[in-house]
């Protein structure tokens, strides 16, 4: 059969199963709006629908239909590379009778050949089962939980080693720092008054330049107007992956999903990440009851090595599969035209240009003198500062979120640093010590700033 007619016999099956004629219709418009599967629209846009169009798929193989076991031992097949696991849809794994099952979230080509290879293959009947796309990305997920852990600790270390602040202090630099300790103390010894003035007049000195700095920046304050967006087709669009580090965040998970939902971006190109440690079960529960598309995946991680928010991320990039990857905090909400105008950007400027920083507005700024400090803080630092440093080609210290990256970029930087508490700051000064810049957008990411101190 050709793929056309395997989509007619599959979207008759679905709407026999009793799937919607206008979820159905719609899925063939954005599969060729889109340029994607059919497959792929259905799993983006039927929340909650996901086991009926597996069934259906199933049906139209020829093979039976089940969900994922827990207790499985996956199969490797010849060398491990950890690159496969985003976009793999087979999994083959053994039973506890020692059995070896395939389970597998097929494509409109994989059911024509599964089709034509069946009746030659009596043992693929027995031993194939029908999925779907979340159940193998969860199978091999967890099978190589251990393998991704360590590899999301590890990932400074193997490629710029450095950088990494699991090394405190290199040895020149442990060398440096134990003569101007001797020094320090011989001039204390010798004129105790004199080296104290002395370090009050430096330390005030390297004050006076950081404020005479944002004093500078502040000249060129910038418009809180958003810049224009072009026209461009949902079929030139690639794959845009959204990670989110969440640690006891339960009541915010409702307002958290809403805002991934709203994002401008073709479901079936978009792949949205949540990042749990595995013992925070209030969270993990919470996110467990939002109905949500199959792009949405909740990942329990580890608790071995550092229990660190760059842990977290490097682990959650191992399984991206985007072109360009964005992380936000829990209780942000992102402009939804924000991830179209980072990637025209992206598209219009060089290869050096690996980061783009949304500048974050504070949503609540009339509820409290508090939440009104905070908004100017982060108007002064996000509408001027930074602005500023990216119009001169300076450092920029990440702020932690809304940072949008090319994904070879990030991966050729080492992700995060799981061992530095300031990997937002650290990652802007590693890019750019590796030739990268990182620029500015205009549509900001809305946050709620404390209203009431808190004793």
């Amino acid at each position: 059969m050709r793929s056309r007619e395997i989509e007619v016999v599959l979207a008759a099956r679905l709407y026999r199963a009793g799937l919607a004629k206008a979820l159905i219709e719609a899925a063939f418009t954005a599969s060729i709006i889109n340029n994607t599967s059919f497959i792929d629209e259905l799993y983006a846009s039927t929340c909650g629908d996901d086991g009926l169009v597996g069934q259906c798929i199933a049906d139209v193989v020829g093979v039976a239909f089940e969900e994922v076991p827990r207790s499985t031992t996956i199969v490797l097949r010849g060398g491990l590379n950890l690159s496969i696991l985003p976009r793999a849809r087979i999994a083959t794994v053994l039973t506890r009778d020692n059995y070896a099952l395939i389970y597998i979230a097929p494509t409109i080509n994989d059911i024509a050949v599964i089709k034509r290879d069946l009746s030659e293959r009596d043992d693929l009947v027995t031993r194939l089962r029908v999925t779907t796309p979340s159940g193998v990305r969860e199978l091999l997920r967890s099978g190589h939980e251990k393998l991704l852990v360590n590899e999301a600790s590890r990932m400074v270390e193997d490629t710029h080693q450095e950088y990494s602040a699991k090394i405190v202090l290199t040895g020149q630099q442990g060398v440096l720092l134990g003569v101007l300790a001797t020094c320090f103390l011989l001039l204390t010894f010798h004129n105790a008054r004199l080296t104290w003035q002395g370090l009050h007049v430096i330390l005030s000195l390297f004050f006076l330049s950081c404020v005479t700095l944002r004093l500078a920046a502040c000249r060129s304050l910038s418009s809180d107007s958003l810049s224009p967006l072009l026209e461009i087709r949902p079929d030139e669009l690639p794959v845009y992956t959204v990670m989110v580090a969440l640690y006891q965040e339960a009541d915010i998970v409702p307002q958290l999903v809403k805002a991934m939902l709203g994002l401008n971006w073709p479901r079936s190109k978009l792949q949205v990440l949540f990042l749990c440690e595995a013992d925070d079960e209030a969270t993990l529960a919470a996110l467990k009851r939002e109905e949500m598309p199959q792009c949405f995946d909740v990942l329990p991680i580890s608790g071995s090595g550092p229990r660190t928010k760059p842990k977290a991320l490097n682990y959650g990039l191992l399984l991206s599969k985007g072109a360009f990857v964005v992380i936000y905090d829990a209780e942000d909400r992102p402009h939804p035209d924000q991830l179209l105008e980072a990637f025209q950007r992206f598209q219009s400027a060089d290869e050096k240009l690996g980061c783009l920083q949304a500048p974050l507005k504070v949503a609540n700024a009339h509820e409290s003198m508090i939440a009104r400090m905070f908004a100017f803080e982060y108007a002064a630092h996000f509408r001027s500062f930074l602005p500023w440093l990216a119009h001169h080609g300076l450092v920029l210290p990440l702020g932690g979120t809304s940072n949008h990256f090319r994904y070879d970029c990030l991966r050729a930087a080492g992700g995060w640093d799981p061992h530095n508490v300031t990997e937002d700051a650290e990652l802007g000064t590693r890019l750019a010590r590796l030739g990268y810049r990182i620029e500015m957008i205009s549509r900001p990411t809305l946050e709620d700033a404390p209203t009431e101190i808190d004793i």
